[in-house]
């Protein structure tokens, strides 16, 4: 059981559902006992907790010091809880950039743009980070300000670390000037939220024993960049500066007294699918496993892109098919990562329903593919299925399992279908031989 995103789980896991919670009645009516807590610096609450504690010694008549400890500890938190309303940041704003994308496991920057637009000099500012989400962890906190002069900017830098794949959204930033005792904080300024996205690391493929075919694509590929193959006439379009002067339509010309020129388009490519195993049941997921399986289709990715072929991410979920295309202009490298750092096991699908959905998915796209790259975590009767029915439609498949040990000696019927890579394999720096 993953202990750090349990205890997270009566927390929404999106900054915006927090906050639109948060100003909900429900919300407020549960924010507004809690204000002043939440207004201490972090001296603040352990000072909270002493004054607690000498409130229940005062009690002792019979020990003055105890006495005089418990009234001026109450004295100081009065005048704190006081202090604090008057601690204003007039004409001050923070805002917060950071990358659109940082790979699994590397630190992510914030920096914290911070401007005094007014002509007050601000003094013992606290910047206080967000909640992180069960899978984040800060390596560098954010610097606190000694000063911020009129018309002044600053910009503060904190780093964290994030493992999960996918969406992350955090709440704001805020801003406290805190009283000369450093307990609490005045009202806060707060930055807007911060969204980026954790993409999974990429395994680096050295070579894949696959023999690859041009495949016709009818009526070309949108978007996709021309390498000098066999063209295809596509049409005739009016002359633009720099086309070709060989091209030039004479006759079309002629008949409509402007220049055009003849285009063409590419019809043969090298395309491969990568589809991705996703119905795993509850009973059955290694998120370790799956992690590395992503790791290992980013691979295999970024191996045709360089290869110059167009890459087809494929993969089924309860929601139906998904399919992106890559490689030759069509999408970027970052498109797909973009991809795979939203796919999720799926074990709410039953398995007609995910061999039925497999099955329309390779029928529309079979014709088109020259090979497939079959990437799952288990081996079983259902896959085969798959993988039989790729190679009913003539289309070369390369099978790859991902295990937490090798299965040379297993007794599962099926894992001889497959090429096996453990996790150790993955983890070794050395580019995987598939």
């Amino acid at each position: 059981m993953n202990f750090a995103k349990f205890n997270h789980v009566l927390i929404p896991g999106d900054a915006q559902t927090r906050v639109d919670w948060l100003n909900s009645k429900r919300g407020l009516l549960l924010k507004k006992p809690f204000e002043f807590f939440l207004s201490l610096t972090y001296f603040g609450r352990f000072y909270l907790f002493f004054w607690l504690f000498s409130l229940s010694m005062g009690m002792n008549i019979s020990w003055t010091v105890c006495y005089y400890v418990s009234s001026i500890s109450t004295g100081v938190l009065i005048f704190a809880l006081i202090s604090r309303k008057f601690l204003k940041l007039e004409d001050v704003s923070i805002t917060v950039k950071t990358p659109k994308r940082v790979t699994a496991g590397s630190e992510i920057e914030f920096a914290c743009y911070i401007k005094n637009s007014g002509n007050k000099l601000f003094e013992a500012i606290d910047i206080d980070p967000p909640f992180l989400t069960w899978d984040g962890k800060y390596t560098h906190q954010p610097s606190k300000l000694q000063f911020l002069k009129p018309d002044e900017n600053i910009i503060i830098k904190s780093k964290a670390r994030f493992m999960a794949r996918g969406r992350h959204s955090l709440m704001p930033f805020t801003l406290r000037m805190v009283e000369p005792f450093g307990i609490a904080g005045g009202p806060g300024v707060q930055s807007s939220l911060v969204n980026f996205l954790v993409i999974p690391k990429i395994k680096k493929i050295s070579s894949i024993n696959l023999q690859l075919k041009m495949r016709y694509q009818q009526g070309g590929v949108t978007m996709a960049s021309n390498t000098g193959e066999a063209m295809e006439l596509a049409g005739v379009r009016p002359y633009q500066h720099g086309d070709r002067p060989k091209d030039i339509h004479a006759k079309t010309w002629a008949r409509t007294g402007t220049p055009h020129v003849l285009e063409f388009h590419q019809e043969y490519y090298y395309r491969v699918g990568i589809v991705i195993d996703t119905h795993i049941s509850k009973n059955n997921l290694d998120e370790e496993l799956f992690e590395n399986a992503i790791s290992v289709a980013a691979g295999c990715m970024d191996y045709f892109i360089k290869k110059d072929a167009l890459a087809d991410l494929m993969t089924c979920h309860e929601m139906g098919k998904r399919t992106v295309t890559v490689g030759r202009h069509t999408g970027s490298l970052e498109s797909g990562l973009d991809f795979f750092a939203m796919v999720k096991a799926d074990s709410n699908k039953l398995e007609e329903d995910y061999y039925k959905q497999t099955e329309m998915m390779i029928t529309s796209t079979a014709e088109s593919l020259s090979a497939v790259i079959f990437i799952c975590t288990k081996a079983d009767e259902l896959n085969r299925a798959v993988i039989n029915r790729f190679k009913a439609s003539n289309v070369p498949v390369k099978n790859i399992l991902i295990t937490q040990k090798s299965h040379k000696n297993s007794a599962n019927p099926y894992v001889k279908d497959f090429k096996t890579v453990t996790i150790d394999d993955i983890k070794k720096k050395t580019g995987l031989i598939l």
